[in-house]
């Protein structure tokens, strides 16, 4: 997450239109602000269901 704040950041400076998305590499507990995280199965298709809902 931190690199991708960077890239943000940069692309900013630069004047670029450039959306960043980060995506948790684990799902244990190590994301601040969250209690419990889901289990893999259950982020993999909350993140399958996202991507369709964008497009």
């Amino acid at each position: 997450m931190f690199a991708a704040g960077k890239i943000s950041e940069e692309a900013m400076k630069l004047g670029k239109n450039l959306q960043v998305i980060g995506v948790p590499k684990t799902v244990d507990n190590d994301i601040f602000g969250l209690d419990h995280t889901p289990g893999y199965a259950s982020a993999a298709r909350y993140v399958a269901q996202a991507t369709l809902d964008v497009a």
